[in-house]
């Protein structure tokens, strides 16, 4: 089901609102994960949202860095879970839920999550500077929430059905290429700097042997012109 669900904006990765099911037992393999690596919350519970925090922060980062076309949609798979995101008007809607959950009905929440947040705060998203500034939207996501995990509801069994019928544009990848990925254009950056500098001092260089080609071909004809100006002004000094 949709366990974690996160608003940013992109351009800054400030994150705007997150939501996040709390109805998940000891017996869920999120919990049982964490627990395995030992990884606890404020209160001495094991955060069964933990390593998936971290993952969706590497996600934001690297999708901040590669850039996105305004409806893109990607699903990104993390062990027995999967990320999916939307991106529209700067912004990134994203959600972590079993791999079992459709995908499809992941994308209709984030796309209903999407049409209601811009339409409250669509003037102000990119003014604020203060992260969570709208984690009063948390009502609406858990509303919203309750609705599409109910699959027996007429409309999601339309989706379902949908899903089955239709493509959609959903780039998928792996959580590592993600990752690995913006590492790789950090590296092509540094190296595209280290060409730059490079080209700057070749273009200095060339300059200068320029100008020395130049001197080597015409010191001659310079010292003899400069000769005969010294006779020209020293005849019309003396006489």
């Amino acid at each position: 089901m949709l366990k974690l669900t996160f608003i940013a904006r992109l351009s800054d990765s400030l994150p705007l609102a997150e939501s996040i099911d709390e109805k998940d037992g000891e017996d869920d393999n999120i919990t049982k994960s964490v627990i395995s690596n030992g990884k606890k919350s404020n209160n001495n519970q094991p955060d069964p949202y933990e390593q998936y925090k971290t993952q969706r922060k590497k996600i934001l980062e690297q999708l901040a860095l590669l850039g996105s076309n305004s409806n893109e949609k990607m699903s990104i798979d993390s062990g027995s879970m999967v990320f999916h995101t939307l991106t529209s008007s700067g912004l990134i809607y994203m959600t972590l839920c079993e791999k079992s959950y459709s995908s499809q009905l992941a994308y209709a929440f984030l796309d209903e999550l999407k049409k209601e947040f811009e339409q409250l705060y669509g003037s102000e998203v990119h003014k604020v500077e203060r992260p969570y500034a709208f984690m009063k939207f948390d009502t609406f996501i858990q509303k919203t929430r309750r609705v599409y995990t109910d699959l027996r509801t007429k409309r999601n069994l339309q989706i379902l059905k949908d899903e089955l019928q239709d493509v959609h544009h959903i780039i998928k990848k792996n959580i590592s290429d993600v990752i690995g990925r913006g590492a790789q254009l950090e590296q092509m950056g540094a190296m595209s700097n280290e060409i730059l500098d490079g080209a700057k001092k070749f273009k200095m260089q060339a300059a200068e042997l320029a100008d020395l080609t130049f001197w080597k071909k015409y010191k001659i004809f310079i010292i003899i012109a400069a000769v005969i100006l010294f006779l020209l002004l020293l005849r019309y000094v003396l006489f």
